[in-house]
């Protein structure tokens, strides 16, 4: 398209709405503008919050399961020692875990209260249960979950475990399973609320780079007349 004609020129000066109502009409579009930047604000901030709550609440499960890893290393230890060991006088799973309960509260400095927090939920499991009733001894296989280490037909493993080690272990690998499915969901809402945030920002840039010709041209009309 070239340069506009003189008609052109002369049907805008005196055809053409005034400066007055061009001023009038971007003013009106101004207030619409901020008032939609405005809301715009508000959205971002929500999201804002939305997105940094699910950061957190993904970072305490993300704590909790590394607290389930390290009170299994410890139960882990405990086979090593059975299977290997000698002269070895096997101990509990509860009485381990009881004796790092105590030093996490008795501890000063660095308490971990999620780890406070998984040891006495993976406990009360099998204090629930009066295992006197129950047979001594299980025969458990090892699996992918710290046992994979030890032969399947390692028969000193597998009946290392009376009913009360047994039920810890299950304990804990049922909450290591729940605290995964929990990290799926936060992810999976945290890439929701992600995608809310992009489609948002999307509309940031026509706000933020108002068209300045609207005004321009008008207050350039006043001078060319003059």
């Amino acid at each position: 398209m070239g340069p506009p004609s003189t008609d052109d020129i002369l049907r805008w000066l005196f055809t053409c709405p005034s400066s007055k109502e061009e001023l009038k009409v971007w003013s009106d579009g101004e207030i619409l503008r901020k008032d939609q930047e405005n809301k715009l604000h508000q959205f971002l901030h929500k999201n804002g919050c939305t997105l940094k709550t699910q950061c957190m609440k993904k970072r305490n499960q993300l704590n909790y399961k590394e607290a389930l890893e390290a009170i299994w290393d410890l139960l882990v230890k405990e086979l090593v020692e059975r299977k290997f060991g000698t002269n070895y006088a096997p101990r509990s799973f509860e009485s381990i875990l009881q004796k790092k309960l105590e030093e996490l509260i008795e501890g000063q400095n660095g308490i971990s209260k999620i780890m406070v927090d998984v040891v006495q939920n993976v406990l009360n499991k099998p204090r629930s249960i009066d295992f006197r009733c129950e047979p001594a001894l299980t025969a458990v296989a090892a699996d992918d979950w710290g046992l994979g280490t030890f032969e399947e037909g390692d028969l000193r493993i597998h009946s290392s475990l009376d009913n009360a080690d047994t039920c810890i272990k299950e304990e804990i690998k049922s909450c290591s399973k729940k605290i995964d499915l929990k990290l799926v969901e936060s992810d999976s809402l945290m890439m929701h609320t992600l995608q809310e945030r992009a489609n948002l920002l999307n509309k940031v840039n026509p706000f933020a780079s108002g068209d300045y010709e609207t005004i321009l041209v008008p207050l350039v009309k006043p001078y060319i007349l003059v």
